[in-house]
């Protein structure tokens, strides 16, 4: 089976309520773009001096799920939104879910820190924040 494109429109970003077993989630309101995580690897340089090939010899150490980043329609009045706000004042670490429109519902699920809040708006748009979730540990893909 070849892979199909899948649309974004649909995709809910949820913030864990810390109310479990099991946990509950809320939506994160009016989120119109994200990005993430972001896996990386730290590479460890093994290359010797006795090395004859020209290339370098690595080993893969750390993965790092990075970060995921989000902008939303900003309303300073919406719980959701304040409760964000909240997150990143208290540096609390929190359960997140980024749920996919696919017919399974695929989630990545990861624990993150808000990392950064920045509201911006200008006259002729409307008012956004650029949210960034720092991921702590393994992130998780399941299908629902």
């Amino acid at each position: 089976m070849s892979a199909t494109a899948q649309k974004a429109i649909g995709t809910l970003i949820k913030r864990g309520n810390q109310d479990g077993p099991p946990e509950t989630f809320t939506a994160i309101g009016r989120a119109h773009n994200f990005q993430g995580p972001n896996l990386t690897t730290t590479e460890i340089d093994v290359t010797g001096l006795d090395n004859t090939t020209g290339y370098k010899d690595i080993l893969m150490a750390l993965k790092d799920a990075g970060q995921i980043t989000m902008e939303i329609f900003f309303d300073p009045g919406d719980s959701g939104h304040r409760g964000v706000l909240h997150d990143y004042d208290h540096q609390t670490l929190r359960n997140w879910d980024l749920i996919f429109p696919d017919p399974g519902a695929t989630t990545w699920s990861a624990a993150c820190y808000v990392k950064d809040f920045v509201p911006k708006g200008d006259t002729n748009g409307a008012l956004t924040a650029q949210v960034t979730l720092r991921v702590s540990g393994a992130p998780t893909l399941v299908e629902a």
